[in-house]
């Protein structure tokens, strides 16, 4: 556990991790179940999305709330107390339920706070250690949480804190940079089942397993998928002519977010495909493993609002009710959608 290993990039280490996509993979089509525009009386901008049997949890950033619904997301108990203080939510980004606790990433505070999942009463809060990105963070087995730090020093990438909020270790690994730019090294991360950590890259087109001391399991190539390949050259050529009027210390991404559920990892991106986006396909699911790292499905968002054409704001796989939960990039609506297995 005290011992971090970094590895240096080797050119056949690639490619003997490279993937070909399969020359038909599936596309679904999903129309929604249920629609929400807002809940009860209470609007929101930008929200994380997180359930547990039938309850929906909504995590608003603007105003910063906590909300638990029942199935038909009408609300059961609201936490609304925003500011500075140890109980406090300012800008809460991410969250993750454990039996009967929500674990809550407060981003505006740099802090974990910990609430009951049956009443929201506040159970206990810690700061972490260091300034940490907005990207999910995760919990191991042992209790201990993972956070994707703010900068980038020899790989180490992610920090590993105790329920304390004691610093343990650095950890991570480097991406090859490639193309312009520089800094480019923004990561989503989340445990395995085993807990070994997947990096996803946001704005280099790679995704690793490595083990709990930094050890690398496997790395593969997502730029031979044909999707990602057309978003990375989009993003390639975004920084080259700087059509967006992009700061030059900007780090464009072209994966927005992923979450890696029962050996399916999801990633939503940016599907530049020209003026026209009727074609954009809004999800793709991986099967991943220590082996292999396969795409097997696209998913099309039909919402018939103008949110199908762009990636989701924010987006949960229920995998207990097979179900996917997406707020909407231009409506900000939240949207449910039956998964099929």
């Amino acid at each position: 556990m005290k011992t971090i290993l970094y590895f240096a990039i080797v050119g056949f280490f690639f490619l003997g991790c490279r993937n070909e996509e399969p020359k038909d993979v599936e596309l679904i089509v999903l129309k929604p179940q249920r629609v929400i525009s807002q809940i009860d009386s209470l609007f929101f901008v930008r929200v994380s999305l997180n359930s547990k049997k039938d309850n929906v949890f909504v995590l608003s950033q603007n105003p910063s709330l906590l909300v638990k619904t029942n199935s038909k997301f009408e609300p059961l108990w609201v936490y609304d107390k925003e500011g500075e203080g140890p109980s406090d939510l300012s800008y809460p980004e991410q969250s993750i339920i454990i039996e009967d606790k929500i674990y809550v990433l407060d981003h505006g505070n740099q802090s974990i706070k910990v609430f009951e999942t049956s009443n929201g009463s506040f159970v206990q809060s810690f700061r972490i250690p260091e300034r940490v990105s907005n990207h999910r963070f995760d919990i191991s087995k042992e209790g201990n949480f993972y956070f994707s730090i703010l900068g980038l020093q020899e790989g180490n990438s992610v920090i590993e804190v105790d329920s304390a909020g004691n610093l343990i270790k650095h950890l991570g690994v480097n991406f090859p940079e490639t193309g312009i730019g520089s800094n480019r090294q923004m990561k989503y991360f989340q445990l395995d089942n085993e807990d070994n950590i997947i990096f996803i890259g946001a704005s280099l087109p790679y995704v690793e397993i490595i083990n709990s001391k930094g050890g690398s399991i496997k790395r593969f190539s997502l730029e031979d998928f044909e999707p990602i390949k057309r978003a990375l050259d989009s993003l390639e050529n975004d920084i080259k002519t700087n059509k967006r009027g992009m700061a030059t210390n900007s780090i464009p991404s072209f994966i927005v977010d992923a979450q890696y559920v029962n050996g399916k990892l999801y990633i939503s991106f940016t599907d530049r495909i020209g003026l026209d986006r009727s074609k954009a396909r809004n999800l793709l699911e991986f099967k991943i493993n220590k082996e292999v790292c396969e795409l097997t499905r696209m998913i099309k968002l039909q919402t018939d609002t103008k949110d199908d054409g762009f990636h989701p704001r924010n987006f949960y796989v229920d995998s207990e009710n097979n179900r996917l939960l997406v707020q909407g990039l231009i409506t900000g609506q939240i949207y449910e959608f039956d998964l099929p297995e």
